[in-house]
């Protein structure tokens, strides 16, 4: 994982490779949930049939740099994807 994130970091001059991945998949057609702080998509080529990653719309170190907003609307989003 870290060398795929260096790798992208090199060839986008410094763009962030999982602000990237949410910006390609919410234009895309394998969303599953829109939240205002979440999205949930079915990642391209996935390992299996009923795979869906979910990510905070903003970029945050680990889960305990949300904000308040955003955990609290966490677990609706488990449940209704």
């Amino acid at each position: 994982m870290l060398r795929s994130l260096a790798a992208h970091k090199e060839a986008t001059g410094g763009e962030n490779l999982f602000d990237d991945l949410v910006a390609r998949e919410l234009a895309g057609e394998r969303v599953v949930l829109e939240a205002e702080h979440w999205v949930a998509f079915v990642p391209y080529a996935a390992h299996w049939p009923y795979e869906v990653h979910l990510y905070p719309r903003r970029r945050v170190p680990d889960l305990l740099g949300l904000d308040e907003e955003a955990r609290a609307e966490f677990p609706g989003c488990i449940w209704n994807s």
